[in-house]
């Protein structure tokens, strides 16, 4: 009876550390998510902000340049909805999760763990590499229009040289 009772009470004691393993589990997970949707919202205040010094270059440009950075702007949308869509997702596997937790073993939570900790590194990877990407053409498009500006005030210049050089000869042939 005392090997029953000593098992018995192992059975109690590992079962009382698998609830306290899968608290912890329940907990990282959440603070998972909370990392992830605290960066989705940082990302939008930067898309956001992003947004609004593309609208004051878009306003000291000429009409052509205005259609250019516009669908930029379209683009960053897009990107912002996406990556919407996948913070939907996200979240809807997170309550999936949690709604399989009950029913795991702790050594099936931390394997899903792992695989979740995984694809949240993968969409934070491709999140970030969009952004730099959108950036890179950005400050291409930037720098084309610099070039077309810098190459209309030569020409500018040039212009204002020969009024004045004919300005001078004219003076000298009165």
């Amino acid at each position: 009876m005392l090997t029953t009772l000593e098992q018995l009470e192992r059975e109690i004691e590992q079962f009382h550390k698998n609830v306290a393993s899968s608290n912890k589990l329940i907990h990282l997970m959440e603070t998972l998510a909370d990392a992830v949707s605290s960066q989705t919202e940082s990302i939008n205040k930067k898309s956001e902000s992003l947004e609004a010094v593309i609208a004051h270059v878009t306003n000291t440009m000429r009409s052509d340049y205005e259609i250019m950075l516009r669908q930029f702007s379209t683009e960053q949308k897009n990107y912002v909805d996406a990556i919407a869509d996948i913070e939907e997702n996200i979240n809807n596997k997170y309550k999936e999760f949690l709604s399989k937790l009950e029913n795991l073993e702790v050594e099936q939570l931390l394997e899903i763990c792992r695989e979740t900790q995984t694809t949240l590194v993968k969409i934070h990877m491709k999140k970030q590499d969009a952004l730099i990407s959108q950036i890179e053409t950005m400050n291409m498009e930037l720098k084309e229009i610099n070039r077309n500006i810098d190459k209309k005030t030569s020409w500018s210049f040039a212009g204002i040289g020969a009024i004045i050089i004919l300005l001078i000869i004219f003076y000298f042939i009165k």
